[in-house]
């Protein structure tokens, strides 16, 4: 399976670790923290992702 990025081969056990937590594809998260200890926070009104391959 060439081509689909690394972790994507045919591995058997990873096939069977995928199937067992029933991972259904890519996931993407966001993250703040207030590294000054300031008590701000974050708020998000929208979040675009975009694809950046050509």
């Amino acid at each position: 399976m060439a081509g689909r990025g690394p972790g994507a081969g045919g591995d058997p056990a990873l096939r069977r670790l995928r199937r067992a937590l029933r991972f259904t594809g890519t996931f993407v998260g966001v993250c703040v923290q207030d590294l000054g200890g300031t008590r701000a926070v974050a708020d998000f009104d929208w979040f675009e992702l975009r694809d950046l391959a050509p």
